[in-house]
């Protein structure tokens, strides 16, 4: 019941970012779930997933971590949850890629892999704002990860994060956020605050 109810007080800001208007026909269905009117006068229906505490419509969800997260298309692989992802290039639209490593053009990392073991070529999930549990590489630049150390994209290993206490201005453009809690060691999720250059 807590999730239907954070999903009320979600379900204006997620009508705007669909680019809805703020119209609600039906509060709460049987399952949980919220029908929204767009402004063509059709219907979306906003779904809460109680097992997950996803909510989502076709192309924006809300994480029970406190994410925001968007529909791509995987072109990862087989995916990785934690992985940061770029833009695939200009073969195909709204798809993603891991972040390669800096030396390839990994400076321009925008958001994390939500969902594991979604097959490349599929619609999956990506936070791009908000908070993610983000994938570790297995040695850190800074050995341990603690609260305020910055997020960077790995320059060694592709996909995969870093942890800077103090980042030097030509590794900014790598930077994903910022450690909300402490590990000891790397090849790990870890809670991080977003914020993408």
């Amino acid at each position: 019941m807590k999730k239907i109810m954070c999903a009320a007080l979600l379900l204006c800001f997620f009508s705007l970012l669909n680019g809805q208007d703020n119209n609600i026909t039906n509060k709460l269905g049987a399952s949980g779930n919220f029908k929204v009117l767009k402004s063509d006068n059709s219907t979306e229906l906003l779904k809460v997933a109680e097992a997950t505490g996803l909510i989502s419509g076709s192309k924006v969800a809300f994480t029970p971590e406190g994410g925001i997260a968007v529909r791509m298309i995987n072109k990862t692989g087989t995916s990785v949850k934690g992985t940061i992802v770029t833009s695939y290039g200009s073969t195909v639209d709204n798809a993603c890629v891991l972040s390669p490593i800096a030396s390839t053009g990994g400076d321009r990392p925008f958001g994390v892999m939500y969902e594991a073991d979604i097959t490349d070529g599929s619609l999956c999930w990506v936070v791009v704002a908000g908070i993610a549990d983000v994938l570790l590489q297995t040695t850190l630049y800074s050995t341990t990860v603690s609260p305020g150390y910055v997020v960077m994209a790995s320059s060694t290993v592709v996909g995969r994060a870093d942890s800077y206490q103090d980042p030097t201005a030509s590794t900014h453009d790598r930077e994903c956020g910022h450690f909300l809690e402490s590990k000891s060691s790397g090849n790990q999720l870890v809670k991080v605050a977003l914020h993408f250059r």
